[in-house]
């Protein structure tokens, strides 16, 4: 609190830097797809590095399934970013942060 005006101010810097509840899902969502990309890479790669292992579901026409739904997932976070480019950023934002203190913990 602030002595002379008795105002929360760290507390209120903080609500205007994190975006309201509403939006709060966009930058969660925004923030996941890159993962998903990562997650449909990791499979191209796995099945590239050890071919002999065995596969309980098969994927039809692979790798082009993956490879289409890496391509998407590109688009929608490169198209959410040229129309809402702050959440981006904040979503990316606290994904680089967690990077960086992840090796601490």
């Amino acid at each position: 609190m602030r002595s002379r005006c008795r105002c929360p101010l760290p507390r209120l810097r903080c609500a205007y830097a994190v975006p309201p509840l509403g939006r709060l899902g966009d930058v969660f969502v925004i923030g996941a797809w890159p993962f998903y990309a990562v997650g449909a890479v990791a499979v191209i790669v796995l099945r590239r590095r050890a071919p002999e292992r065995l596969r309980v579901v098969k994927m039809p026409l692979y790798p082009w399934p993956a490879v289409g739904f890496v391509l998407a997932s590109v688009a929608i976070v490169v198209g959410y970013a040229i129309t809402n480019p702050k959440h981006t950023a904040i979503s990316l934002g606290i994904i680089a942060f967690g990077a960086v203190l992840y090796p601490a913990f």
